[in-house]
């Protein structure tokens, strides 16, 4: 095609990419979206958080960082819970990562998690220092 059109690749990776996330489009706009997202990512979240709490919490040889490296099956459906919808609707690359890093602010000691999706930085959660 010609620069700036999407070719046949490109729309089968669009295609691809929104079948695996429609359920969380459709479950999105209802009250039972977190039932949903819970029960079809929440172990995966739950081992997550626990981890970064431990980190907070100081608790010896727990890391400040989690780096998961997942396929496309894996990924998309965090991406569209975080509500990254842009980057949930293209297939992710070949070992697509999603980091999740732990930081305290040294002056009033608030904890924040910033994410990153393939090395850039998401606003996963908008709020006031988002």
């Amino acid at each position: 095609g010609l620069p700036g059109d999407i070719g046949l690749f490109d729309k089968i990776n669009q295609n691809k990419s929104m079948a695996s996330n429609w359920p969380f489009e459709y479950w999105r706009n209802q009250s039972a979206f977190d039932d949903f997202a819970s029960v079809y990512f929440g172990y995966f979240l739950a081992v997550m958080a626990d981890q970064l709490k431990a980190a907070a919490f100081n608790t010896p040889g727990v890391p400040k960082l989690t780096i998961a490296v997942m396929s496309e099956l894996n990924i998309l459906p965090v991406l569209s819970i975080y509500g990254l919808q842009e980057e949930a609707s293209r297939r992710p690359p070949y070992l697509a990562a999603l980091i999740h890093e732990l930081y305290r602010n040294q002056f009033t000691g608030q904890m924040y998690i910033r994410v990153l999706y393939n090395g850039v930085v998401q606003k996963v959660c908008p709020g006031e220092f988002s």
